[in-house]
């Protein structure tokens, strides 16, 4: 955060915005030192990388799930209530990818295929042979 113009050093007066210390600089300088500006830095990439890691552990428990609800079942599609999906937890914000089956869309989830019911509040489970799906994004 930048404080005030020193016209006698010709450097403005600034706050660092990591360790609050205060520092000459030029107009557009944010860190004091390169360890504050690397700590920073830092702090992002360590929020993001656990970002990514709960998706991805969403990601797997769904396939864990799905793969559970349809156990041995091959060819044939079930519907599951979505309440028990949800309480064995299931995220339906987790990545996945939208393709069609037929004319009706779908949400890939692994080598497993989902879609929600919103009349019955079930969703349907299918597993996935690859030459059956129709990939569009």
């Amino acid at each position: 955060m930048r404080i005030r113009w020193q016209p006698h050093i010709g450097k403005y007066l600034h706050r660092c915005d990591e360790c609050s210390n205060e520092f000459d600089g030029r107009k557009n300088q944010l860190f004091c030192s390169a360890t504050c500006k690397a700590k920073h830095n830092n702090d992002i990439a360590c929020v993001r990388r656990n970002d990514e890691k709960g998706l991805t552990s969403a990601y797997i428990r769904n396939v864990e799930i799905i793969r559970d609800e349809l156990g041995d079942i091959e060819n044939e599609v079930i519907a599951v209530p979505m309440q028990r999906l949800l309480a064995l937890g299931f995220d339906s914000q987790a990545p996945n990818k939208r393709i069609r089956i037929g004319n009706d869309p779908w949400y890939e989830q692994g080598p497993f295929a989902y879609r929600p019911l919103e009349q019955t509040k079930e969703v349907e489970l299918f597993k996935i042979k690859k030459d059956e799906s129709n990939h569009t994004n």
